[in-house]
C-alpha cells in the first residue's frame, strides 16, 4: 500500500496535465474554427476528404480545390480510414479538430509518463518541463492551424522513439508504420528515426525501419505525384524530383550550402533549440542528430510556410527534441539530486516562456487567431441546418470549412452562374462598427485590432445570387444569409 500511495499522486498529476492539455488544445482551436479564423487549407479540405473515404470514394477529387486532388492522391493519408470512422460519431468539421486535440495531448501524455516523478524536488521539476511544453509554441500552433493527420497521429511518433529506446523492437516498428501512413512526407521522419535507432546500437532496427520507410514512400509516391509533385513545388531549385534534392549537395553544391547555411535557417533553428539548452546534454544527441532530415526537409524548400512557426511542419522535429529531452532528464544524475539541475529547469522554464512569446506573437491570437466574430453564433446555427451531406451548397471561402463535410461544396463566384446549388450561403454586409465599450477601446489600442467588415463583397454576391433566382433571408437582421434554391422542379 505504501508503494502505491507514493505513486498515486504523481498519477493523479499526469492525469491533470492530460485533461489540461486537452481543454487548451481543443478550446483554442475550437474557438479559433467557431471564430471564422479557420480556412478551406487544410480544414475543409481534410473535412470533405473525411467524408469521402466515409463513403467509399477516397479518389473522388476534392470540389474544393483547383488541383485534381482526392483524399489519397493528396498525400496518401492511410489513417483517413479511420479518421472517416471516427467522424461519423459527430460529423461536423468540430470532430476533426477535436481528434486532433486529442492526438497532440496524447503526445505530452507520452512524454509525461516517462519523466522521473519520484517524490520531492524532483516531481516539481517534471512538472515545470511538463508545463513548459504545454505551452509550446509549435505545439500551439499545430492545434490552432486547421488539420493535418500527421499532427493528428504524432504521438505514435515519439511512441516508436521510446519503445525503440526501451527495446520494444515490434511495437516500434508498428508505431513507426503507422505514423508514417499518416502522410507521405513523414519519410524523413522515418529516416531519422533510423538514425535515432543506429546511434543507439539496434543496428537491425534501424536498417529495418530505413528500408520500411523508403519502401512505403515508394508506393505513397507512385499515387501522389500523378496530382502534384510535391518535389519540383517545394524544391524545384534542386530540380524536378526528390532524387535531384538528395543529391544536389553533389550536382548543386552553391545552391544546397546557400540555401541551408543562411539567415533565415539560423533564425529557424535558435527557437527550436533555445529552451532545451539547460537541461540537453550528451545522451540527447541521438535524437538531437536524428532531427536534422525533418530540419533540412522544411530549411532547403522554396516554400516558406515550411518553416513558419504558425505551420505543422515543425511537429516532427518537437517529437525528436521531446525524446532527448527524456534521454537527458532520465540519463542526468544531477537532474534526479541537486540543486544545479533546479537552476537549470527554471532557467530552462525562462528561456522556453521568452522564446515562446517571441515566436507566437502574442497579439496574434487575438488579431488573427481569436478575432471576435459577430457572424459565429449564426454561422453555427446555419451548420447545423444544413448538415445534411446530400445537399449541394455553395459557400464563401470565408466560411466554407463549416460546410465542407459533403461531395459537392464550391466557393468560386464563377460557380453561381454555372451550377445548380441547393443552398447559397454567406455572410451578410455590415457597416464600419465604431467599438462599442472603453474595453474593446483598450483591447484595439494594445493589439491594433480594428473593426472593419472584411465581407464588403457581400452585397454583390447578394445582388448575383437574387437575380438568379434564389431567394435569401431578409425578413430580420441577419449576419448570415441563407439563399434557397426557388426554382421549379
Amino acid at each position: 500500500m505504501g508503494f502505491r500511495a507514493k505513486r498515486l499522486p504523481a498519477a493523479y498529476l499526469i492525469a491533470a496535465l492530460f485533461i489540461l492539455s486537452l481543454f487548451i488544445f481543443t478550446f483554442i482551436s475550437f474557438a479559433r474554427h467557431y471564430l471564422l479564423q479557420s480556412g478551406i487549407y487544410d480544414l475543409g479540405l481534410f473535412n470533405q476528404w473525411a467524408y469521402l473515404v466515409s463513403i467509399g470514394e477516397e479518389w473522388e477529387p476534392s470540389s474544393l480545390t483547383n488541383f485534381v486532388k482526392p483524399a489519397l492522391g493528396d498525400h496518401f493519408s492511410l489513417l483517413l480510414y479511420p479518421l472517416a470512422w471516427l467522424q461519423t460519431i459527430f460529423p461536423s468539421s468540430y470532430s476533426l479538430i477535436f481528434w486532433q486535440s486529442l492526438g497532440l495531448s496524447f503526445l505530452l501524455l507520452v512524454f509525461n509518463l516517462q519523466l522521473p516523478w519520484q517524490p520531492g524536488r524532483q516531481r516539481n521539476i517534471s512538472l515545470l518541463i511538463a508545463i513548459t511544453f504545454i505551452c509550446n509554441p509549435y505545439i500551439l500552433n499545430s492545434a490552432l492551424n486547421d488539420f493535418h493527420p500527421e499532427v493528428a497521429a504524432a504521438f505514435l511518433g515519439l511512441c516508436s522513439l521510446s519503445l525503440a529506446r526501451r527495446g520494444k523492437t515490434y511495437f516500434s516498428l508498428i508505431t513507426l508504420i503507422l505514423f508514417l501512413a499518416s502522410k507521405e512526407a513523414m519519410i524523413v521522419f522515418g529516416i531519422g528515426y533510423a538514425i535515432y535507432t543506429f546511434s543507439i546500437n539496434q543496428r537491425l532496427l534501424s536498417i529495418s525501419s530505413l528500408v520500411l520507410s523508403v519502401s512505403y514512400f515508394s508506393v505513397a509516391n507512385y499515387f501522389v505525384s500523378p496530382y502534384l509533385n510535391y518535389a519540383n513545388a517545394r524544391y524545384g531549385q534542386f530540380g524536378s524530383s526528390f532524387w535531384d534534392l538528395v543529391t544536389s549537395p553533389i550536382t548543386k553544391p552553391f545552391v544546397f550550402l546557400s540555401t541551408l547555411f543562411s539567415t533565415e535557417t539560423l533564425v529557424y533553428v535558435i527557437p527550436l533549440l533555445l529552451p532545451l539548452v539547460f537541461i540537453l546534454n550528451r545522451p540527447a544527441f541521438p535524437a538531437i542528430l536524428a532531427s536534422i532530415p525533418v530540419f533540412m526537409a522544411n530549411a532547403l524548400s522554396s516554400s516558406h510556410v515550411m518553416r513558419d512557426p504558425i505551420y505543422q511542419y515543425q511537429i516532427p522535429i518537437i517529437i525528436f527534441l521531446l525524446q532527448a529531452t527524456l534521454d537527458s532528464v532520465n540519463a542526468d544524475k544531477l537532474y534526479q539530486s541537486t540543486l544545479e539541475s533546479k537552476r537549470k529547469a527554471w532557467l530552462f522554464a525562462l528561456i522556453a516562456v521568452l522564446t515562446t512569446l517571441f515566436i507566437v506573437q502574442v497579439p496574434a491570437y487575438f488579431t488573427r487567431y481569436l478575432r471576435l466574430s459577430d457572424y459565429s453564433a449564426e454561422l453555427l446555427a446555419a451548420e447545423l441546418r444544413l448538415a445534411s451531406p446530400d445537399l449541394k451548397i455553395w459557400a464563401d471561402p470565408a466560411i466554407a470549412s463549416h460546410f465542407s463535410r459533403r461531395k459537392v461544396l464550391l466557393t468560386s463566384t464563377t460557380h453561381l452562374k454555372e451550377d445548380f446549388f441547393d443552398y447559397i450561403v454567406f455572410p451578410a454586409s455590415s457597416p464600419l462598427r465604431k467599438p462599442y465599450s472603453n474595453l474593446t477601446k483598450l483591447r484595439n489600442l494594445i493589439f491594433g485590432y480594428g473593426e472593419t467588415d472584411e465581407f464588403t463583397e457581400s452585397p454583390s454576391i447578394r445582388d448575383k445570387v437574387v437575380s438568379l433566382g434564389y431567394t435569401c433571408d431578409t425578413s430580420r437582421e441577419v449576419r448570415i444569409l441563407i439563399c434557397e434554391n426557388s426554382f421549379s422542379d
